[in-house]
């Protein structure tokens, strides 16, 4: 099951937002959920939590079905003890194709902050090069910027290539509203022009000059975003 580190939810709590952090990072999202969390409306609730194995400052990434399902357990707890209360996602990155992949059902926001074009293609490669990684027979260990450690199993790489990240989002979109923030200068994925969704009535797509992780004054920007879209 999923650990739940950080639940803020009162008796007059009519909205929730979860979070669904992106790939090798904790629940936080390394402060950038911290932050949204503090800018919401007045009595919002939130809960986040991490798709991972976490130990310390070690971070165990698991399949993706199992992140799919930790998500939807989720869910569907808030579902079963919150019945009146609207829900809403929040995710980043890689954690937007897991949410796509688990395909929960909410009655608010689901907003999907610089989803990646393709989900597995390169990333083995870009992780066995990354200064400081070690690689066992079964896994890759990369220290990060923040100070923890990714430890991500080589099998990963495999379920992921054959992941279609944009077929996953559109055929989300088939049953719940998408809202997409683009990143313009994103220095992670890449450019991305998300061309097997353009066009799709179920899917908004909103344009930001932004970083990855929207840094910097971004990170304002997306904060007055958000509170256009979560009125």
């Amino acid at each position: 099951m999923s650990r739940i580190v950080q639940k803020n939810i009162s008796s007059d709590t009519k909205n929730i937002v979860v979070f669904v952090h992106g790939f090798g990072v904790r629940w936080d999202s390394r402060g950038m959920f911290s932050e949204i969390v503090d800018s919401l409306p007045i009595n919002w609730g939130s809960l986040l939590f991490d798709l991972y194995d976490v130990k310390g400052d070690d971070v165990f990434v698991i399949d993706l079905k199992e992140q799919a399902s930790r998500l939807n357990g989720i869910i569907k707890e808030l579902k079963r003890d919150f019945p009146d209360v609207i829900l809403h996602i929040i995710a980043h990155s890689k954690g937007c194709i897991v949410t796509a992949l688990a395909q929960p059902i909410v009655k608010g926001r689901v907003i999907f902050l610089a989803p990646p074009e393709k989900f597995g293609s390169d990333l083995q490669k870009y992780f066995e090069e990354y200064p400081g990684t070690k690689k066992s027979e079964n896994e890759l260990t990369v220290p990060r910027k923040d100070g923890t450690n990714t430890h991500i199993p080589l099998r990963y790489f495999d379920e992921s290539t054959s992941i279609d990240a944009q077929q996953a989002v559109k055929d989300y979109s088939n049953q719940q509203k998408l809202i997409i923030i683009q990143t313009l200068n994103d220095e992670v994925i890449g450019k991305t022009t998300y061309s097997q969704l353009l066009g799709n009535d179920a899917i908004d797509i909103y344009q930001m000059n932004s970083d990855h992780n929207f840094t910097g004054k971004f990170r304002l920007e997306l904060l007055n975003k958000f509170e256009e879209l979560l009125k």
